[in-house]
């Protein structure tokens, strides 16, 4: 008999062989895809409470420590590990300080601006009194990463520099290299407990230094500050600063612009400054298209002084010039300006307009000594002349402006009446 031939595989076998290899095949890769995409997960912690990750890189701060080193000594090129490692490595029963100190270097030279990296830093050298090194790492992180505990840190610094000579050249080294790093630091001082006071060297170098000037946010601050501390001449020398131009002894006088708050400005006595004051203060234009100041009396209760301006203002004698128009307004006194001394607001000179039409300005003034015993700063007030008047309130307004200060000969030797 003739021996019959093995039966040919069919074609749907043949597919059905080749679409179980793909499968197989997908399925492998798929296997590979989440093992890779696992590790690189649990290591980049995407999932820190999976608890495959904690087999993988570590439970216990120890593990954690060992699977770097381990993961480091096959991948010695992984940056992020390597930063890991010198996380944990700061635990002193991991490491001993010259593998810190190595693995700290190493950091620096691969991720001179990681923040873990410049934190550590940072700690390092405070240590270690290298104050040029911790100054760096602590301005950085609060220039560059808006880290508030920095910027506190560096301001507490600031706060010992007078009992330290090295650190106190350090910050004088590291302010004229980049003074930008000092608006965090004003700004976090507070928060440190740290008087502004403490920060005026640094301040003053920068306003000395060519080419650099305060933000007006940060001089503002610091006005405010040390104004509240006490420190007028220093908050006074930081307002000339920020203007940059000749800063007569009444600023803004001639209302021309906005009022500044907290500096040497005009200050508005009722902050709401609405219908509910009993005297709102506005810039309103005169006839000549230039701006004067407006009090407008609702017959509220007034909170004075209705506006005050700060002075400094050196002994000697002056004079007081002040326009107003106030025939609109209904009072039983009317208004008085009054020019205080700081030290128990002993009246030294004043001013009541005179009054006349709702359309015509009168100017009014006198002459002022300013004692040496007053002090700084000296304070011009805008009140009610009759004190009951803050309780009971006026109705109608009052126009001001063109309100100067001028220095009198030195041979001037008593205050004058009030001129004509």
């Amino acid at each position: 008999m003739t021996p019959t031939p093995p039966q040919a595989i069919r074609p749907a076998a043949w597919r059905y062989l080749a679409f179980l290899l793909v499968v197989g095949v997908c399925l492998a890769g798929a296997r590979l895809a989440w093992k890779t995409h696992l590790e690189l997960s649990c290591w980049g912690a995407e999932w820190p409470h999976l608890s495959a990750c904690g087999a993988m890189t570590g439970a216990t701060p120890h593990e954690r420590w060992q699977a770097r080193v381990q993961r480091l000594s096959k991948e010695p090129g992984e940056t992020q590990t390597l930063i890991e490692a010198l996380v944990f490595a700061q635990d002193d029963s991991l490491t001993t300080s010259e593998q810190r100190s190595a693995m700290l270097k190493e950091a620096v030279d691969r991720a001179p601006q990681n923040v873990d990296v410049l934190r550590i830093q940072a700690n390092s050298a405070i240590g270690a009194s290298d104050w040029p090194v911790a100054l760096s790492a602590l301005t950085r992180l609060a220039l560059y990463h808006n880290d508030p505990a920095a910027s506190q840190m560096v301001a507490g610094l600031i706060s010992r520099a007078g009992e330290d000579v090295s650190l106190q050249g350090a910050l004088i080294t590291s302010i004229e290299t980049n003074p930008a790093w000092l608006d965090p630091v004003v700004f976090a001082a507070p928060r440190a407990e740290v008087p502004m006071a403490a920060l005026l060297p640094l301040v003053q170098s920068v306003m000395s230094s060519p080419g650099h000037r305060l933000s007006p946010r940060t001089g503002q601050f610091l006005i405010e500050r040390l104004n509240a501390e006490g420190w007028w001449e220093a908050s006074h020398e930081i307002w000339r600063h920020l203007w940059q131009r000749f800063i007569p002894f009444v600023f803004n006088g001639d209302f021309e612009q906005t009022f500044v708050r907290g500096g040497f400005d005009w200050e508005v006595g009722d902050r709401d400054n609405d219908h509910r004051s009993g005297a709102m203060v506005d810039r309103t234009y005169r006839q000549s298209q230039r701006h004067s100041m407006r009090v407008r009396f609702t017959g509220k209760p007034i909170h004075s002084p209705i506006v005050w301006q700060y002075l400094m203002l050196p002994p000697g004698h002056y004079r007081l010039r002040i326009k107003s128009q106030t025939g609109s307004l209904h009072s039983d006194n009317g208004l008085s300006w009054q020019l205080l001394c700081p030290e128990d607001d002993t009246v030294l000179a004043s001013i009541s307009p005179r009054g006349g039409t709702a359309q015509q300005w009168q100017e009014d003034g006198v002459d002022v000594l300013i004692p040496e015993a007053c002090g700084q700063p000296a304070r011009l007030v805008l009140v009610p002349a009759a004190s009951y008047e803050s309780r009971t309130g006026m109705r109608g307004e009052a126009l001001f402006d063109d309100i100067t200060l001028s220095r009198l000969p030195a041979e001037t030797d008593t205050a004058k009446e009030s001129l004509p």
